[in-house]
């Protein structure tokens, strides 16, 4: 009995290892391809003659700060292409294993309503939290790249459209499918979201990612897809890097309309899959245990 429990206990481990694993991956690649991109910058763009460490550290703080778009994309395309190649490879059925499988586009409508509307909601609830000045400050510094106007287009594109597939891909679909192996439905949910919330290394990010994991989580055993999750992440992305400044007579009442529309997506999105109808539950049913 103890060397089952054991070996109960060492699945887990193992599971929850190897789930950290992609996540540790997905930003060992993202920091190496940034290094080498950013190199790659210096090289063609430095000026003639011998630099000093002092030039040579401004013109290097320059060149990320100028491109952290550019550098963003290159950084998610190499690693789609790595994924790419690693699920070819191992010859898994992929559109089985990591739920990459068509849904419903009303499904996906659905999808892009919540995303949207639980941005607004989100941005409210965090700005009435009494956060201190360098919460704040560190918040808006790891996202002052979002913030350039002068790129709306490429951020929408980067930071919307290609980090939400990136990041479902690791966050969903990659560390679930680990973590199924040795955990049930809630489990898994609850864990990969502690993990997506970890990785954001900031406190006011990590409060709402994690409670948006759990949603984001919950679709994708719903679903039994990454897409519904990609498209929320995404609208969800998308409100954040398009949203300005409301007048302040209609900030209240949109954020009502928003928390309304949020509730009422997510009860048609989960409503009937929460309730008990194990019709509706198509991926790892494996009981409901963390």
């Amino acid at each position: 009995m103890n060397e089952n429990y054991r070996q109960y206990r060492r699945g887990r481990l193992i599971s929850i290892g190897c789930a950290l694993l992609w996540v540790l991956f997905f930003f060992a690649v993202t920091q190496i391809v940034s290094i080498v991109t950013t190199a790659v910058l210096f090289v063609t763009n430095r000026p003639s003659g011998l630099l000093g460490a002092e030039d040579t550290f401004n013109i290097l703080k320059n060149i990320v700060a100028e491109n952290n778009t550019f550098t963003q994309f290159i950084c998610d395309a190499v690693f789609l292409l790595i994924v790419a190649v690693i699920l070819a490879i191992r010859r898994g059925d992929a559109v089985r294993n990591l739920g990459i499988s068509k849904t419903t586009p009303s499904t996906l409508a659905l999808c892009c309503l919540f995303g949207a509307s639980a941005n607004i909601f989100f941005s409210f609830a965090v700005s009435v939290i009494p956060w201190p000045d360098s919460v704040v400050n560190s918040f808006a510094e790891k996202y002052s790249a979002i913030e350039n106007p002068s790129s709306l287009l490429m951020n929408v594109l980067i930071y919307a459209v290609i980090t939400a597939i990136v990041e479902e891909l690791v966050f969903r679909a990659l560390v679930i499918s680990e973590l199924s192996q040795s955990f049930g439905r809630t489990g898994c949910i609850v864990i990969s979201a502690a993990i997506f919330a970890a990785a954001h290394l900031n406190i006011v990010a990590a409060l709402y990612t994690f409670v948006i994991g759990i949603f984001l989580s919950s679709v994708y055993f719903r679903y039994a897809s990454v897409w519904p999750g990609v498209v929320i992440h995404m609208f969800f992305n998308i409100v954040g890097v398009l949203m300005c400044e409301m007048p302040p007579d209609l900030y209240l009442g949109i954020v009502l309309i928003a928390t309304a529309l949020a509730i009422l997506s997510s009860y048609l999105l989960l409503g009937d899959w929460y309730s008990g109808d194990k019709n509706k539950r198509k991926l790892f049913e494996k009981g409901d245990n963390i």
